[in-house]
This record gives structure tokens, sequence and C-alpha cells, in this order.
């Protein structure tokens, strides 16, 4: 708090450490002459009383990047909120409008998505971040995941031996594994790998004594 000397202005600009609370203020105020004898001051001084209002500001949550991510693979976004209330107010994340199956932590605000091929494309979501004050107040941000990739395809090609080939079309750069069943129900790993080029094939040595051969391809994140 500052007063003009001369006029006599007081200018205060409470802090928000400073609310809620109320203040005496006393002003004094001198009168020098120089003519009086003894050079006396006559000095006054009134008092009054100033109440600091706690202030309820809003939540900011930063902005949150648009990114792309292949289905399939799990996706981790850390929204980040600050409140400049004291005390500290509690803040509570949620999500307004999101694809389906993603998630956040209410306390800390991870977001945890794993986008699957039927989400192909911009996937808008929303993010809403609420204090506890009174009344609550709250901010939002949106960002865009752009889902990418295309659906693996696999092809069976009959060789000598009743061996058979396993032909693996997908996007270069992922890791799969290949499965194979004789009955749809017990499934068992043939082959982890990291796809460099497409088609792969493969051929099953396993094949040429079963009659019955099933194959899967799983995206491994």
């Amino acid at each position: 708090m500052n007063i003009n000397p001369v006029l006599g202005d007081i200018t205060w600009t409470p802090t928000e450490a400073q609310g809620p609370g109320v203040y005496t203020i006393t002003v004094t105020v001198t009168d020098t002459n120089a003519a009086a004898i003894n050079q006396k001051l006559f000095t006054v001084t009134n008092s009054f009383m100033v109440t600091v209002n706690e202030s309820n500001s809003p939540p900011v949550l930063q902005a949150i990047a648009n990114r792309s991510s292949h289905y399939g693979v799990p996706l981790s976004i850390q929204a980040v909120a600050t409140d400049v209330d004291l005390p500290t107010n509690t803040l509570a994340f949620s999500l307004d409008l999101f694809p389906s199956n993603m998630t956040i932590n209410a306390a800390s605000g991870l977001i945890s998505w794993t986008p699957v091929l039927a989400q192909f494309g911009n996937n808008t979501t929303t993010v809403r971040v609420t204090d506890n004050g009174v009344p609550a107040k709250f901010d939002t941000a949106t960002f865009m995941v752009v889902v990418t990739g295309s659906p693996p395809v696999l092809a069976i090609s009959p060789l000598a031996g009743n061996l058979k080939q396993v032909n693996i079309a997908g996007d270069v750069g992922l890791n799969y594994d290949l499965l194979s069943s004789s009955n749809l129900l017990n499934w068992e790993l043939l082959l982890n790998f990291s796809l460099t080029t497409s088609p792969k094939a493969y051929i099953d040595p396993d094949s040429a004594t079963t009659p019955q051969r099933f194959y899967r391809l799983r995206l491994v994140p």
C-alpha cells in the first residue's frame, strides 16, 4: 500500500494471499510550519478498515496439441492445469467430448486411449478441469487425434508337401504376432516380427502335418 505524500492518494492492489482478510489502515498527516515557535509539528491520524474478499479465479487448462496415432497402439496425453487461488483449490479432470474407450484420470489428468481400426480418421476430444471453489469454476481445451493405419491382410498359399505359406500385408514399421490354431479355441504364437516389407511371406512348418490350420495376426503395441 502506498500514499502520495503531497496529495494523500492511497493506492493498493491486494494480492491473492491477502484475501480473505480485514485490514486496519492508519493515515497520519503532519503540518510543518517553519514560522511556528520552535518549529512545532502538528499531526493528526485517522483510521479506516479495508475488507479484502476471497477471489475465486477459474483454473486454466493448458492447450493440448493435435496428434496422430496408429490404431491398436496405446496413446497417453497429459492434461495440465493451474489455479492461482489461495488456499489451493482441488482440481478434477473429466472428458466432455471423447471417442469411445478413451479415459482420463480425474486426479492427475492423464488421458489414456487405444484407438481401434473403426476409429480411423479424425477424433475430437474436449477436456474439462473443474475447481472446488464456491461456486465451482472450470476451463476446457479441445484437441484432435488423427487415427492412422490400414487393416492387415492374411493370405494363405499352398505349397508342396501340404505346407502352407502365410502372406502378411500390413503397415511397415509396426510389430505383429502371428498366431495359429487348429480349433479356433486354443491359439499359439508362431512368430513375433517387425514388418519391414509388405507383404511378408512365412512358411508354417507344422502345417504339413495338421489337416486344419487357422491363422490370426495381432498388432503388438
